[in-house]
């Protein structure tokens, strides 16, 4: 019986040991080189903006796609466009709205990889959650990324209905100002987070006691 138990923990440790060493590995962002910005118009001008405070949580590995998951926390009262009007209406109850809603959230359900063209470029859908203003649309978000070695560079964008999130719902509610499709584009470069190995354990030399004979 005893000979059973000890089989069994055994067993549930080496599952447990493999699980873990297939786990999509985390990556951390370079700030300084990482960007996320959109696009849209006014009254057929472009406007661009980006935001300034973005948080990702990022596990990813293209071994093994079926742990991998990203999720972006933004802060909306960081979007900046450069204009001053503009600039002082977003943070507004008319657009984000952000003493109610002060982060939208992009969240992956799935990865799926496409194909990886002769330049080492790997390109890849996400299915994702994205919320904002509390409303949670499904989103599939196409992006390239390229790996050396525990360093990547990836892009993307993606088009959305503001409108699907009541963005600018009160102001603007049939899109004849601003327009309803806004282009969000990001562009980052990360670093694999390395964890280091545990040290071994110092095991002290047995000592041999040789019996005395008398």
């Amino acid at each position: 019986m005893k000979k059973t138990i000890a089989l069994l923990s055994t067993v549930s440790v080496l599952t447990l040991s493999s699980t873990a060493s297939f786990a999509a590995p985390a990556w951390t962002i370079e700030p300084e080189n990482s960007h996320l910005t959109f696009e849209t118009s006014q009254s057929g001008r472009p406007i661009t903006g980006e935001f300034k405070k973005f948080t990702p949580t990022i596990e990813f590995s293209k071994e093994d796609l079926a742990t991998s998951h990203i999720k972006v926390d933004v802060e909306t009262g960081s979007a900046l466009t450069g204009d001053k009007a503009n600039d002082a209406s977003l943070p507004t109850k008319d657009w984000f709205n952000i003493a109610v809603f002060p982060t939208a959230t992009f969240e992956s359900n799935s990865i799926i990889s496409k194909t990886t063209d002769k330049d080492g470029f790997e390109r890849y859908e996400a299915t994702r959650k994205l919320t904002i203003l509390g409303v949670s649309r499904t989103v599939i978000l196409p992006f390239t990324l390229k790996v050396d070695g525990q360093n990547t560079h990836a892009t993307g964008s993606l088009v959305v209905k503001r409108l699907d999130y009541g963005l600018g719902a009160l102001i603007d509610p049939n899109g004849a100002m601003v327009s309803n499709d806004v282009t969000i584009k990001f562009n980052v470069t990360a670093h694999m987070v390395v964890t280091p190995a545990p040290k071994a354990n110092k095991t002290t030399p047995s000592t041999t006691e040789t019996p005395t004979t008398k």
